[in-house]
């Protein structure tokens, strides 16, 4: 069974990201997923799916090609990305803010219909 939906996953190997990924590849959709992480880190996600209705991708949260690369054939893109804590190589900023904004604008360059986010600070404006 084939959805016709196209949905890209940016933190499919966090927490929340395997069960949403788990349910949507349920859905049928074909999912592309773009990881930071090591192989070993992420191959139960490959069995989540059809053959072939998986992709994996390497990223860098600051490379903009790359995040362009994952979500320009995508009807759905869900944001999953985020830190409670800061390291050497990425601050709060950098994860919660500045990697959101990015695959907003992004997403809306190429056209996504559908850009879905979920905060990993439960945070808001006020």
């Amino acid at each position: 069974m084939r959805s016709g939906i196209t949905c890209t996953v940016f933190g499919a190997t966090g927490f929340l990201g395997r069960y949403v990924t788990h349910h949507v590849a349920k859905s049928g959709s074909r999912m592309i997923l773009p990881t930071r992480c090591g192989e070993n880190e992420r191959q139960h996600l490959k069995v989540m799916g059809d053959l072939g209705q998986i992709v994996q991708l390497d990223y860098s949260i600051r490379d903009e090609e790359a995040i362009r690369f994952a979500v320009e054939r995508s009807n759905v893109v869900i944001n999953l990305v985020g830190r409670e804590w800061e390291t050497r190589n990425f601050s709060f900023d950098d994860v919660n803010v500045n990697f959101a904004k990015k695959v907003a604008e992004i997403s809306a360059e190429v056209g996504v219909r559908r850009l879905i986010h979920v905060s990993a600070l439960g945070a808001s404006v006020d």
